[in-house]
């Protein structure tokens, strides 16, 4: 009997959800004759299908919740004393928990205060299928995974499980099975052991996070030594309770598939089974004082902060910090300045940069940056040494390539070139993409989609007009020939601006000038590139009937819908204005995205964050809480596709800020950074977005120019910029993680 007493305050302290904490007058008063039947079948069976259903939620939590690194171990001590460690091998290299990856967790007595237990042993975790960030398929095996209440209460699981994990804005749940290893479970009290093992079961629970509403259900055979045959047990009905509270009456009927033998046990103050015919059926739950400790919002809420150990590890490590930063190059002779870069397979990274030589010519160079190594050498990428080159741009793909695209005066004319990184071999040499020997190629842009295919544009001036070309690289084939996207006669066109997709559709926006002689005010222009048809119609799709029209900035995700963004004027103050493009009907007419006149409006940038939702930043003057008006970095995002989220200020009301950039991963994490004003130059501050909430606005660097900033879907991110060394200004990169 004192085995079955310790088995019993072992389950209601260590499962969260037993389903029924075990018999309250099992301490109380004279029991009779134990002969193992129902009592056994419904405590640790509901026990241990709990245990599982507990284990189970926490291997979900670890792939989906947390901010894991991939390639890197983490670890972080549990709240109570002990630790967890894991680490995540991305086997995909492709920085996110996808299908094929491994998580291993190790339990180094990790004690939880609410339930005092320990956790000890291994936890493998395989992802078999991600279709998304809410929705995983895993498999889940332990050798040796161990509860420990006290030096000689335990409970010990092995075996394997298959996890059905979703877990979205509506709802969250859990649908766990058996896996091919038998999973056993053997409890340890005093000296004594029983082990059990199921042969099948299936456990449900779902959180309706709209109602607060937790619906649990379970099925399953076991087998046990203290009955002759295997054993089967399913709940009556659908067992259901609020978030805050804890079911009172639980129903859960077994049976024997041969035979019943035996007699009903239980003391007599509470009888928690009864036998009828030939089942059993568990009627009430406990009413003693120790009814499960872990009763409420603690084991049903997926979000409470103290609901899982991991959540320690979570909160630890959702903020990184700046490295110590890097110079890209050697030479620090003349002065350089960042032109563009991208992050590539394996968390390598990719950057093009101007430099002056000797002869103060303007050169392109291009780095490999090898992580956990550092920079590679800068290589000169235009190697005519014709005349000044400038405006590079440059891609990436997954495997490891890149391609890069700039401009250079030959004496007589500016030309388009581009030069390709290849995985194993290096920079390959320069080619000539435009022939054209009378007219000027400026500004190109160049945008790649999923297959490693790039779509670069470019302005290219005429006797009376400026035209904007395309061309296509396609791995494996090269360069193909170059496409006119638009050309008007007497009109300025310039600056195009390109956005591509995984599918290779993109969307491209230029200035123009709005009148056929080439006077007036600059208007933005759009068009739309399907990859298999080609361009699109040219729209106009700013204003026309207000001011002039700059800094525009274009998005496309992977369903076909953009939106673009620029700063307007309109004969009184600059505001943001933006239009939609939808898949199918095309631009939507521009509108106002800010309606506060109170002063200029610019540099905005858009960018989409987990959820694939525009969120546009850019710097305005507003009047602060001190009264004063100053330059304020502003975030906003598109919401149900109408309109726009009340503005959010990021930077101080102490300082002016202009310039901003920002950037999510995949876990909605963000970085925002910005330009102020000092004495000694331009200063760069950074502000991190993690769980939802703002960091304190922190220096990045000081004396700088031209920062610009990446971010991985995994949350590392990186910047470059360009530092005065003494005399002249070096490139510099920071890496965050």
């Amino acid at each position: 009997m004192h085995f079955i007493k310790g088995i019993r305050l072992l389950f209601v302290l260590i499962f969260s959800a037993c389903l029924l904490s075990c018999s309250g007058g099992s301490n109380q008063g004279e029991v009779q004759t134990y002969q193992g039947t129902f009592i056994d079948a419904g405590e640790y069976t509901l026990g241990y299908s709990e245990s599982v259903l507990q284990i189970a939620q926490e291997a979900a939590e670890l792939v989906n919740l947390l901010n894991i690194n991939p390639g890197n171990t983490l670890q972080s001590p549990c709240s109570s004393g002990g630790n967890i460690s894991i680490i995540l091998s991305d086997i995909n290299k492709d920085g996110v928990v996808s299908d094929g990856d491994h998580i291993e967790t190790e339990y180094n007595d990790c004690f939880r205060g609410a339930i005092q237990e320990k956790l000890a042993g291994n936890l493998s975790i395989v992802v078999q299928e991600s279709r998304n960030s809410q929705y995983y398929e895993l498999l889940v095996s332990f050798e040796s995974l161990k509860f420990i209440v006290t030096s000689f209460e335990s409970l010990e699981i092995s075996g394997s499980m298959f996890i059905e994990h979703i877990n979205n804005e509506d709802s969250y749940s859990l649908s766990v099975s058996a896996g091919e290893n038998n999973f056993k479970l053997t409890a340890s009290d005093q000296g004594f052991s029983l082990q059990e093992s199921f042969e099948s079961f299936r456990l449900t629970k779902t959180i309706n996070l709209q109602t607060q509403e937790v619906e649990n259900s379970v099925v399953g055979l076991i087998r046990s030594p203290i009955f002759p045959s295997s054993l089967s047990f399913s709940s009556k009905e659908m067992i259901r309770a609020e978030v805050d509270q804890f079911p009172t009456v639980l129903l859960i009927e077994f049976s024997l598939l041969n035979e019943y033998p035996g007699t009903v046990t239980s003391n007599s103050s509470t009888a928690i089974v009864r036998k009828l015919g030939e089942k059993g059926e568990i009627i009430n739950q406990s009413t003693f004082s120790m009814r499960n400790v872990l009763e409420g919002s603690m084991w049903n809420n997926p979000l409470a902060d103290d609901a899982f150990p991991i959540r320690y590890l979570s909160k630890i490590h959702t903020a990184g910090e700046w490295q110590q930063k890097e110079a890209l190059d050697s030479r620090s002779e003349f002065n350089a300045r960042p032109s563009d870069f991208v992050f590539g397979k394996n968390k390598n990274m990719f950057a093009v940069w101007q430099h002056q030589d000797e002869q103060k010519r303007q050169n392109v160079y291009g780095s490999r940056y090898i992580h956990g190594q550092g920079w590679e050498p800068g290589q000169l990428l235009d190697t005519t040494d014709a005349g000044h080159a400038a405006f590079a741009n440059i891609v990436a793909d997954s495997e490891g390539n890149a391609i890069a695209v700039w401009i250079q005066n030959d004496g007589t004319v500016i030309n388009l070139w581009g030069a390709r990184y290849s995985e194993g071999s290096g920079w390959q040499s320069a080619e000539l993409l435009e022939t054209d020997t009378t007219q000027d190629a400026r500004f190109p842009d160049i945008g790649i989609d999923g297959s490693g295919n790039a779509l670069v544009v470019w302005e290219q001036s005429g006797s009376d007009s400026h035209r904007i070309f395309s061309k296509t690289y396609l791995k494996g084939n090269g360069w193909q020939s170059t496409q006119l996207v638009a050309s008007v006669s007497g009109r300025t066109g310039s600056m195009p601006k390109i956005h591509v997709n995984k599918s290779g559709d993109a969307l491209v926006v230029w200035r123009r000038s709005r009148n056929p002689d080439n006077s007036g005010y600059l208007s933005v222009m759009g068009a739309h590139y399907s990859n298999g048809s080609g361009w699109g119609h040219v729209a106009l799709i700013d204003e026309q009937n207000i001011g002039q029209s700059i800094n525009h900035e274009v998005i496309l995700d992977n369903e076909g819908n953009g939106v673009a963004v620029w700063e307007q004027n309109d004969g009184h103050v600059t505001n943001i204005m933006y239009n939609r493009y939808i898949d199918g009907s095309g631009w939507q007419g521009a509108k106002l995205l800010e309606t506060d006149d109170q002063g200029y409006a610019g540099n905005p940038q858009i960018t989409f964050d987990k959820d694939m939702t525009p969120n546009v930043i850019w710097n305005q003057i507003i009047r602060t809480r001190n009264g004063a008006l100053k330059s304020q970095i502003l975030l906003s995002k598109l919401i149900s596709g109408l309109e726009w989220s009340p503005f959010k200020v990021l930077s101080s009301e102490y300082e002016s800020a202009f310039k901003p950039t920002i950037a999510f991963d995949a876990k909605g994490n963000a970085i925002a950074q910005w330009q102020v004003n000092a004495a000694s130059g331009k200063n760069y501050i950074y502000k991190r977005l993690s769980n939802s909430k703002w960091s304190e606005s922190k220096i990045l660097v000081e004396s700088a120019s031209g920062l610009l900033m990446r971010m991985l879907n995994s949350g590392e991110a990186a910047s470059i910029w360009a530092e005065r060394n003494e005399s002249t200004f070096r490139m510099y990169s920071g890496i965050y993680e």
